[in-house]
């Protein structure tokens, strides 16, 4: 049986996500419909660089694997460097601002807004390895359901992108503030700027946070790269439409998120046992391929109720990336339990590489369904993910061979026979995930 202090994490962090998840969902479309396509390919486009800068957290990784050493010292010198390190980032985006000349009203409150995440995420990653999971994460989801709930307001008066962006920025200082009362209420001492006598903190904190980062860029551009390539080549209005479609799903994939919210810091206290790895692969696995198939199967009673015209292929093949993403979130604890992102960021990068190279060999014109069979494309990389961890940890590769029929099988049902035949999947999965879940041991 699961702990109960982790089940009730779970559930409560469920709930805080589901909330947020609710709000955002249906923000992307009222907000689409209240601006228009133009303006919310501007306005996502905003989006896209703030919450794809500030998800880059590998500060809070960093700081859980250092506090390991119960070094009382560990969290003020981490977070008043962090804070450090905003300021001079912030200073360099300014000048730049000034340099080519840019909004710098709008251009500052979005740059503070990502600067502060970084002393955020040191906050964050404290929180989480002293068992406050639960605070940290509910936390930021609310603060966001709230955000969204504001920005939906907002869209039914006007699409000026500084309401947008002074609104972002008043939800990054809340949660700094809200980390900040909690640390404090926890006894722990949070600014120590004697840099000089602890250098050997800062030193390991720069050795292991660099990879990180460096990995968080590449994860940023896997993540993004079609919506860059669409903003780029195609019009904003087909950026608005492919973006608010495809955001729709990847909005879903926080769900998966709680799992390695929970479980990273416990793992990383316990270690990842491969009966228990495998036993979350299939439960989430199965968890996902149930939400795409119902998805799949309504879509075409519940997007129209969203948008006048639907892309159903952009919103299809965004649908058939959750079972892949799900195999990744899972995979991603095993591979960072050691704090070395190597692995997972040279897959990254192989297969951005791999998918910038199919847009630049392909003849014909351009357009948001090729993208999102691209963006499809780029995701099987958590299956190769998948594959390595297998690999390195001694799982047989028929268990691995075993997902992917189960995969392949799922695309082949979608893409060449009716929706009515992706019906047995929800009771073959619904078993699985019911049968396996009982046994997962933590």
């Amino acid at each position: 049986m699961i702990e109960k202090s982790i089940t009730k994490d779970f559930i409560l962090i469920f709930i805080a996500i589901l909330f947020a998840a609710v709000t955002s969902f249906f923000s992307i479309p009222i907000i689409f419909n209240n601006v228009g396509a133009e303006a919310y390919g501007y306005l996502n486009f905003i989006f896209l660089l703030y919450f794809s800068v500030t998800s880059m957290d590998g500060s809070r990784q960093v700081v859980i694997h250092m506090l390991k050493n119960k070094n009382e010292e560990t969290l003020g010198i981490l977070h008043s460097f962090n804070i450090l390190i905003g300021i001079i980032l912030l200073t360099i985006l300014v000048l730049i601002g000034i340099i080519f000349d840019l909004n710098l009203s709008k251009f500052f409150f979005l740059m503070i807004s990502i600067c502060i995440f970084i002393p955020t995420s040191a906050l964050w990653g404290y929180l989480e390895y002293n068992d406050k999971v639960n605070f940290s994460n509910s936390a930021r989801n609310y603060l966001l359901s709230i955000l969204y709930l504001f920005m939906i307001v907002i869209s039914y008066f006007t699409s000026e992108s500084m309401f947008y962006i002074f609104s972002i920025f008043i939800f990054s200082i809340l949660l700094y503030l809200l980390f900040i009362y909690k640390s404090l209420r926890l006894g722990v001492s949070i600014l120590n700027t004697d840099f000089l006598n602890h250098k050997i903190i800062i030193k390991e904190y720069i050795n292991k946070a660099i990879p990180s980062y460096g990995f968080y860029v590449v994860v940023f551009f896997i993540a993004s790269f079609d919506k860059l390539f669409i903003y780029n080549y195609l019009s904003l209005n087909d950026y608005g439409e492919y973006s608010s479609l495809r955001d729709l799903v990847v909005k879903s994939y926080v769900i998966f998120s709680i799992f390695r919210t929970v479980l990273y810091p416990v793992f990383i206290k316990s270690g990842l046992h491969n009966n228990s790895f495998k036993l979350l692969i299939y439960s989430v696995f199965s968890f996902a391929i149930l939400i795409a198939t119902v998805s799949i199967i309504l879509q075409g009673v519940y997007l129209p109720l969203l948008y006048d015209n639907p892309n159903y292929i952009v919103f299809t093949n965004s649908l058939l990336t959750i079972p892949l993403v799900s195999l990744g979130f899972i995979t991603i604890i095993g591979l960072n339990i050691d704090g070395n992102f190597n692995a997972q960021r040279n897959h990254y990068f192989f297969y951005l590489v791999l998918s910038v190279l199919v847009v630049f060999l392909y003849n014909r014109d351009f357009s948001i369904e090729f993208f999102s069979y691209v963006f499809l494309f780029s995701r099987f990389v958590d299956l190769h993910l998948l594959y390595t961890y297998s690999k390195k940890v001694g799982i047989s590769f028929s268990w691995f061979f075993k997902i992917v029929l189960q995969i392949s099988l799922f695309f082949l049902v979608n893409l060449f026979l009716d929706p009515i035949f992706l019906y047995p999947f929800i009771l073959i999965y619904g078993y699985v995930l019911l049968s396996t879940i009982k046994q997962i041991k933590i």
